[in-house]
């Protein structure tokens, strides 16, 4: 960490204690600095085989960095570099014209009426071209080369060229900011590239910085493969958050960015605006409709400045090639006279191909006010998208008391029993309103039936963590969590897992991944030190069902933390417990840092012993990284629809 932000964080530390209590403040404002909130997290490969850990980390209030780690379990892990110290370059910094027309930010270049915004003073637009003001970045997106998917009929070749010409693309970081900023970041080192700027930069700066001081949530950008003008591109869509707009890049190729203020428009594709976004986007999904249009899809998101022009939630389906608005779908639940007094925002939507051509026919997505929304995008005409089930949610999230559970993050989509329907899989609950989005309202997980009726939580199956314990046997393995077993093989409409309330509040760490038919998401229990780190707990349940994965008979968890799924994990709480009374639905990790939004990093790896591991990384102590192991199993069948990132 580079001098200013060490004490800059040191500060924001001591500023939690009362004078006369220096000794207290500086042990534990330095406990506090080494666990600044981890707010984003990417995992890359090496030719060599070793992992790269890329993480965005809040120190202070206005103070962030982006950081890359190369991971050598079980040896050691080295900070290869930070941004904070990344070597200096000449800044390149892109805009659009008032026109919509991307240009280099020099004076020459600007229209008259961004220079009335300026105020025709050529040392504002100097200052903005610098970064003065800016944040630094807090949410980051690794791009390196296609992920070689398959593609259908004629797309299959011209796909798998393109692939091919791109398998030693340059890797790039794309760091979003709250202030609306997007930076391009060299993988390699850290060195900034280039940097996009927002229109509202220019419209109402002042506002733009009160967006700022909301602490609005930044979602990681989003980049997907799609064919504009005749060829494949790889496209780069990003809420820019307080500047409430959405910003598409074409990042295919990185070799000319050295040049991007040369050629602006071979970089910057479109900035779309619309009154109904909110200051927390949601993040997009680059996809392909039935009718063949590749397209930019997403939420408005959350605004907790209470200002978008009707408080509902809104479905975007926009032209990837030029930002054209196609639909806008909103989303009104039957007791929308609660819209008046607290704004609705949808979150990020799952696009979800079911017969398999990797096409979309429906969206997913939750709202603030707990409803899930199912979207019907299956028709050629965009006229005849409509939301399904007759316009009604097709879940409605409330905790135990009936208080609406907002759904704030991104659900995944799994095939249903005996593989007919769906399974949406979400966390919910906390407030989409308050400053600390996890408080307030109790949390729950839900595994949803979709089976084209309208359900509540009364219609699922309530699943209950049975205890938390540590083995007394064995002193290194960690905290375990218990699920109790299921009492019924019908599934019924679905299931929920309530997370702990009162004094241990848990709330959700990360959005929901699928893995070889389970499906995990993070979780953390709050702590009384206000600096102290948190319990995260790794959760790893069956999705259709809401089990425990990890039994006596046939561990799947590596409790034990010795690479292997042996005897060792078959573990006994106590003498009068048979070892296989029980399952292990979770494991506790002392994190070193703070998760907010994150996705759990799974990646799957051959160990020593030829035995298949897929490691979920986690922050750990020291700054450095702790990793847990799943075994891999091979599911019989197709166990999930393709789905859209």
């Amino acid at each position: 960490m580079s001098a200013s932000l060490r004490v800059a964080a040191l500060a924001a530390c001591l500023a939690h204690f009362a004078p006369g209590h220096a000794a207290q403040a500086q042990q534990e404002a330095m406990e506090c600095l080494s666990t600044a909130p981890i707010t984003a997290m990417a995992l890359g490969s090496a030719s060599n085989g070793r992992r790269t850990l890329y993480t965005a980390q809040t120190a202070a209030a206005e103070s962030a960095r982006v950081s890359a780690l190369t991971l050598r379990f079980p040896d050691s892990t080295n900070v290869d570099w930070d941004s904070a110290a990344a070597p200096s370059t000449k800044r390149q910094v892109l805009v659009m014209n008032s026109d919509g027309s991307p240009i280099a930010l020099d004076w020459q270049s600007l229209d008259d009426e961004r220079k009335r915004q300026l105020g025709d003073d050529e040392v504002t637009m100097q200052a903005l071209r610098n970064g003065a003001g800016m944040e630094q970045p807090v949410s980051i997106t690794l791009v390196g080369a296609p992920n070689g998917r398959n593609r259908q009929g004629q797309e299959v070749a011209t796909y798998s060229a393109f692939a091919e010409a791109q398998a030693r693309r340059k890797a790039m970081i794309y760091a979003a900011a709250a202030d609306g900023s997007l930076r391009a970041l060299d993988a390699s080192s850290g060195a900034e590239v280039f940097t996009y700027i927002p229109s509202a930069s220019f419209l109402a700066p002042d506002a733009v910085q009160q967006r700022r001081q909301q602490k609005a949530a930044i979602e990681p950008p989003a980049v997907g493969d799609a064919i504009i003008n005749n060829a494949w591109r790889t496209v780069l869509v990003s809420g820019l958050s307080a500047s409430r707009s959405i910003v598409a890049l074409d990042v295919t190729n990185p070799a000319t960015f050295a040049s991007a203020e040369s050629n602006p428009s071979s970089v910057v594709l479109w900035e779309f605006a619309d009154a109904d976004l909110g200051v927390s986007h949601s993040r997009p999904v680059v996809a392909q409709l039935r009718s063949g249009k590749w397209v930019a899809i997403f939420g408005n998101g959350q605004d907790r400045a209470r200002t978008t022009a009707n408080g509902k939630a809104v479905l975007f389906v926009v032209d990837i090639a030029t930002g054209s608005l196609l639909r806008k779908i909103e989303a009104i639940p039957d007791d929308s006279g609660a819209v008046a007094d607290s704004p609705n925002g949808l979150s990020t939507p799952a696009a979800v191909d079911i017969d398999g051509d990797r096409r979309i026919e429906y969206v997913y997505a939750g709202d603030a006010f707990g409803n899930l929304w199912k979207f019907d995008l299956s028709e050629p005409s965009g006229a005849d998208w409509k939301i399904a089930l007759s316009g009604r949610p097709l879940f409605r999230a409330t905790d135990s008391a009936e208080r609406a559970q907002p759904i704030l993050m991104r659900p995944e989509v799994a095939r249903g029993p005996r593989g007919m329907d769906t399974v949406i899989l979400f966390g919910a609950g906390g407030d989409a309103t308050a400053t600390d989005i996890g408080a307030s309202v109790d949390q729950t997980f839900y595994g949803v039936i979709d089976a084209g009726t309208p359900l509540h939580r009364t219609d699922l199956r309530p699943r209950k963590i049975a205890r938390e314990a540590k083995p007394a046997a064995t002193s290194s393995v960690p905290l375990v969590r218990i699920i109790d077993a299921a009492t019924a093989r019908d599934l019924g409409n679905g299931w929920y897992l309530d997370l702990l309330s009162g004094a241990r509040r848990e709330s959700f760490a990360s959005e929901p991944a699928l893995r070889d038919s389970r499906v995990v998401f993070l979780t953390q229990v709050s702590t009384q030190n206000r600096c102290g780190s948190p319990l995260t707990w790794a959760m790893v349940l069956d999705p259709l069902s809401g089990d425990a994965v990890s039994t006596q008979a046939h561990p799947s968890l590596d409790v034990s933390g010795d690479g292997l799924f042996d005897e060792k994990d078959r573990i006994a709480l106590d003498p009068d417990d048979p070892v296989s009374a029980f399952a292990v639905g979770g494991v506790a990790i002392p994190a070193a840092a703070a998760l907010h939004g994150t996705i759990p990093l799974i990646a799957r790896e051959i160990t020593t012993d030829e035995q298949c591991a897929q490691y979920i990384y986690l922050p750990g102590a020291a700054g450095g990284m702790t990793r847990l192991a799943m075994n891999c199993r091979k599911p019989a069948g197709r166990q999930t629809w393709n789905q859209l990132r």
